[in-house]
């Protein structure tokens, strides 16, 4: 019993689900799309069954194309058939925003997918505010910012470079866990050239140097060139998790490392105010130029922009105190 008869045809397997054949072919359109294209080189689809999966592969892959170019293509996932009603209502995973909101990841009702937004009152990673305070703790005297305990970095002055920190790092660590195409290539941790964020145990050697940094940075007295210096050491590692090639000028991805460079430079001005012999410097666009302000361990890749464009400043050019402080960057060869 249960055994086929004699010439008795077997009934084939069901065939596995496929992913919504809609979002497949804008998906598919956006890898071939010559702008894209242009930007960040080949770009297949992924080759899933699963909508969610490919739902978030398509948004992220936004996040690293130039934002008028982006909303484009978000505007025509909104047309989908499937984002059609509203069957559950909208969830929501919310981070905290540095200014207005912004969605990065939009949701999937249909499949009860949340979305990723940032927003004033979104939560703030924890291990990065524990970074933080725990780096503000006082070892001595005069030591430590010393601010209202009840208080947090994120919830203080928004415009310290701390508070930035904070904030971008949560970010920066969430969509290492989300995106599989992020690689970090911070010089102490990956040592040469670019591990991927996939693997857990680079996302986790990755973030605890992040916190690390971050502790030193709360542990400097305001507006000092050892704060400067510490500055620049976080801004590094945020600037060292990069997409290869990197995310397109302009893009969402380009934006964070422009807000985090841009707390470091007035940071540097209020250095300088204080009459510390301090100067930081954003490194040239083209390699021929940049070169002579890194030092020497600079990624050269095969795709993205132009044969000798610097695709990702990785480190800005610095000197502290007559302490030259070399810089880096991800560039065509």
């Amino acid at each position: 019993m249960g055994t086929p008869m004699p010439g008795a045809a077997a009934v084939p397997p069901p065939p596995p689900p496929a992913a919504d054949p809609h979002l497949a072919a804008l998906a598919a359109e956006l890898g071939r799309n010559p702008d894209s294209v242009a930007h960040l080189g080949p770009l297949p689809a992924p080759d899933v069954s699963d909508t969610a999966v490919l739902w978030h592969w398509f948004h992220l892959t936004l996040l690293r194309l130039p934002s008028p170019h982006a909303a484009q293509w978000r505007a025509r996932a909104r047309q989908l058939p499937m984002m059609a009603g509203d069957p559950g209502g909208e969830l929501w995973d919310e981070w905290r925003a540095l200014d207005g909101g912004q969605v990065l990841l939009p949701p999937l009702p249909r499949l009860g997918v949340s979305g990723v937004r940032l927003s004033r009152a979104g939560s703030v990673a924890p291990w990065a505010m524990a970074a933080a305070e725990a780096g503000e703790q006082p070892s001595g005297e005069g030591s430590g910012r010393h601010r209202d305990p009840r208080t947090t970095p994120a919830l203080g002055d928004p415009r310290s470079p701390l508070s930035v920190c904070v904030v971008l790092a949560g970010w920066v660590a969430e969509l290492a866990a989300l995106d599989g195409q992020l690689h970090h290539c911070l010089e102490n941790v990956a040592h040469r050239g670019v591990v991927p964020l996939r693997e857990t145990e680079h996302r986790e050697a990755y973030r605890h140097e992040l916190a690390q940094r971050i502790g030193r940075l709360a542990r400097q007295t305001p507006d000092s060139a050892a704060e400067l210096r510490a500055a620049l050491a976080v801004d590094e590692a945020l600037c060292s998790v990069l997409h290869l090639p990197p995310a397109a000028p302009g893009s969402w991805w380009a934006q964070l490392a422009e807000t985090s460079q841009r707390a470091v430079l007035e940071l540097r001005r209020r250095v300088r105010d204080n009459g510390a012999d301090v100067a930081v410097e954003v490194l040239a666009p083209s390699y021929r130029e940049a070169r002579r302000r890194t030092g020497g361990n600079d990624i050269p890749l095969d795709a993205g922009g132009r044969k000798g464009q610097v695709l990702a400043g990785l480190r800005l050019w610095a000197r502290i105190e007559g302490r030259e402080l070399p810089g880096r960057v991800v560039y065509r060869g």
